[in-house]
């Protein structure tokens, strides 16, 4: 993803919380549902109390990215990268009997997910180099 305001800026990609997260993932469908209850209370609440709740929620809204990594941890470059330079790049292209291309490098420009972790990570990916 790209920022608006200035084109040269890559941001990485956006956790969401989906639906088929709170179905398979208990704990999150729980804070969830206490999310709710919070939110309604924030809404009578008054003053200092009102605070409380808002920082309360705040902190629940958190908590729910934590509880989804920990059941579904994201990937992420990490001491891999840093081997890069040891590890052999050597590819060998051939095209099965659909004419779609086939590589065997660890690393290959003909799949999606490979481009998506080369441009989520461009910044370390930097500075590592």
């Amino acid at each position: 993803m790209i920022e608006d305001g200035d084109k040269n800026i890559l941001l990485t990609q956006k956790k969401e919380i989906t639906n088929k997260d709170l179905e398979e993932i208990q704990a999150l469908k729980d804070l969830k549902e206490a999310i709710k209850i919070v939110e309604e209370m924030e809404k009578a609440a008054t003053g200092k109390k009102r605070y409380k709740l808002k920082k309360w929620l705040i902190e629940m809204h958190q908590e729910q990215y934590v509880i989804k990594d920990s059941y579904k941890p994201t990937m992420t470059s990490g001491t891999a990268v840093k081997n890069l330079t040891k590890t052999s790049l050597d590819e060998n292209i051939t095209f099965d009997e659909n004419q779609e291309p086939v590589s065997d490098c660890i690393v290959s420009f003909f799949k999606p997910e490979h481009i998506c972790a080369l441009l989520c990570n461009y910044s370390a990916l930097k500075e590592d180099c």
